[in-house]
């Protein structure tokens, strides 16, 4: 059965031609015509193989219902794979873009918070480890910004979707938590969660989980309300039935009012008022140093951690002080204010003091919000300290941070392209692709346009040989290695694979390019294709190669969650590196240093020639990319909504 968008006119519903996958029609009685479009995404996943759920698709059948009442045109998925859910948000994207009215996405189901992020986890999925729910769910940061992509006017995201632990006794996470974790909703938009962060939410005795319940009786009861205060009476509704077990949380920064029926539609009638909860709210405080103390107005509230934020509930609504301690970090007070019946969120940064620094340690200089760009890829122009923040080949999105100064940085919007990025710093110039469009797009420092050249495939990941300023392509779909020239301005080379192509690196010590093969991704398992400088490739080493050390003839490859050091001339193994299976590494060619990052986000320095571990930093949040360019000083990781820069 194939979806349609239904959408309510004054006189009828009218379907619009099939656009992805399967799903159901929504058959409702028309509304009224709403002053601006509004469209909805609704998705209620139960059918989990060992982790079955009673209610998401009754609760997302009765949310379309009741949205369609109000005038929105609704596409709805049930039991849906990850396919099937990421088609549907990007056609959704597609449709509020048009109107750039209203948008609302809906889920119920499990989900999951791994490394700091939230997850929705599709059916018909096995997840074995941390980077199966990475790879094989959907990230609902990538619903942020597609709705922030079609510009509408107000976002709202419901996500009931943290009703249990879908993984039951099995410890398979080190970094998971318990429930969701708080979400930065960005301007123009509300994000609405069943239950607080870190915690679960309940199915449900009835037919409808008990939140999603009392959404739908409250947009019925009083659709006059705005959104913002419609939910707080949800809020108090909840915690009021699951006495005080079930607190909902929001996160939110609309800049506009919305109101499920204005003044001029019809609608059914306002019911009584609900009873409000008492003047009490709720604070997450989350911190970047280990061993945190919270203070509250004087009072010690607690310890926090970067992978364990403090969740402090029923505080009195009103201006507080909060201030934080951690060992080797200098204190930090701010002011916060705790609203009624919401949650409120402080992501605390706290520096380093100088003698728990030392000569070898990081600490964070600064970190900026950015849009429009999903962080998959990174790359940095080490003399204008210009980083390049792509979204990868399924999302796209290229943005330029200017981080000269890590106080004060700002956003370019670059385009088209964004399916990888590497830039050459001699030059200037930076290359992208359009992802499935198959064509590599290089740019001059000033982003006029250079070159643009057909790939054998799609886009894929890039590097770059500074000595030459060639880039580097990892070709995936057709699976090649593509060598572009800027004195040709062509394509010099297509060669090909013999597996799946991944990432991509350029080892200036050999002049070879190495090319990682899936399903070594992070973990190892096959050889990756070496390709030397007359374009002969050889599979010398099993393994992924993380990262390339040119001067001192070193590979550093993670095989099987081991990390080990190879001469990249004899491909000897030098050194297994003890507990370092890393899901990063960076090397530091011009201080002979190399960097990990392992479990917790911590950020250990070592001495590439001694393999002595010097120093240790935490990281403030899950990184999704680690960058560092030869000769520069700094670090930078992204995770999916926010740079981070790390100076020594």
């Amino acid at each position: 059965m194939k979806l349609f968008w239904k959408v309510p006119a004054l006189a009828a519903l009218v379907a619009l031609a099939p656009l992805f996958g399967q799903g159901r029609a929504i058959q409702v009685k028309p509304a009224a015509q709403a002053r601006e479009a509004r469209v909805a995404l609704v998705i209620g996943n139960a059918a989990y193989a060992g982790s079955p759920l009673k209610n998401p698709v009754h609760d997302a059948r009765a949310m379309a219902k009741v949205l369609a009442e109000y005038g929105f045109a609704v596409a709805e998925l049930e039991n849906a794979g990850q396919q099937r859910m990421e088609d549907a948000i990007r056609a959704f994207r597609d449709r509020l873009g048009e109107g750039r009215g209203v948008g609302l996405f809906y889920f119920a189901g499990h989900g999951v918070s791994v490394g700091g992020r939230n997850y929705l986890l599709p059916v018909g999925q096995a997840f074995e480890s941390e980077s199966d729910v990475k790879f094989k769910a959907t990230d609902a940061g990538y619903v942020l910004s597609a709705m922030d992509d079609a510009g509408a006017r107000v976002s709202l995201v419901v996500l009931d979707a943290c009703r249990n632990n879908p993984f039951g006794a099995r410890s398979l996470f080190r970094s998971a938590a318990k429930g969701l974790s708080g979400m930065d909703a960005p301007k123009g938009t509300l994000v609405a969660f069943a239950t607080a962060p870190g915690s679960t939410a309940a199915d449900g005795a009835g037919e409808n989980g008990l939140y999603t319940s009392e959404l739908i009786k409250a947009i019925r009861e009083q659709p006059d309300l705005e959104v913002e205060q419609l939910m707080k009476r949800v809020s108090a509704r909840v915690q009021a039935a699951s006495g005080g077990a079930q607190t909902p949380f929001r996160s939110s920064s609309l800049t506009g009012e919305f109101f499920f029926r204005s003044g001029t539609e019809a609608g059914p009638v306002l019911g009584a008022a609900p009873a409000m909860a008492a003047l009490v709210g709720g604070l997450q405080v989350g911190v970047n140093a280990p061993d945190a103390k919270v203070y509250l107005d004087g009072a010690l509230k607690g310890d926090a951690s970067p992978s364990r934020p403090l969740t402090l509930r029923d505080l009195p609504v009103g201006s507080a002080t909060l201030r934080v301690e951690a060992p080797g970090h200098e204190a930090r007070e701010q002011a916060v204010e705790i609203q009624e019946g919401q949650w409120s969120q402080a992501r605390v940064v706290l520096a380093r003091t100088a003698s728990a620094q030392g000569p070898h340690a990081f600490y964070l200089a600064g970190s900026f919000a950015y849009s429009r760009a999903g962080g998959v890829c990174l790359a940095v122009n080490p003399a204008s300290k210009q980083v390049y923040i792509a979204g990868g080949m399924g999302q796209q999105g290229l943005i330029r941070v200017d981080a000269a100064d890590p106080g004060r940085m700002s956003q370019t919007t670059l385009g088209p392209g964004g399916g990888g990025i590497a830039v050459d710093p001699d030059s200037g110039r930076y290359a992208t692709t359009d992802g499935y469009q198959g064509h590599l797009l290089v740019f001059n420092a000033d982003d006029t346009p250079f070159a643009t050249c057909g790939l054998r495939g799609c886009g894929g990941d890039l590097d770059v040989d500074r000595a030459t300023g060639r880039f580097f392509v990892s070709t995936q779909c057709d699976d090649h290695v593509a060598v572009f020239d800027p004195r040709a301005k062509a394509i010099l080379a297509h060669v090909a694979s013999t597996g799946v192509s991944s990432r991509v690196l350029f080892d200036a010590g050999t002049g070879h390019i190495i090319e990682n093969l899936t399903p070594s991704h992070r973990t190892g398992g096959v050889a990756p294709l070496v390709v030397d400088g007359a374009f002969g490739t050889a599979m010398p080493f099993k393994g992924f190669v993380q990262a390339v050390d040119g001067r001192l003839h070193r590979l550093y490859v993670t095989d099987n969650g081991r990390l080990s050091v190879l001469d990249s001339r004899s491909y000897a193994t030098l050194r297994t590196i003890p507990g370092a299976g890393s899901s990063y590494v960076i090397a530091d060619t011009a201080l002979g240093r190399f960097y990990t990052l392992g479990a917790g986000n911590v950020l250990t320095t070592y001495d590439a020639a001694t393999y002595a571990e010097l120093a240790a930093f935490t990281l403030p949040a899950a990184p999704s990319n680690l960058c560092m360019a030869p000769g520069d000083d700094r670090l930078y990781a992204v995770d999916g909504s926010r740079l981070y820069v790390l100076k020594r």
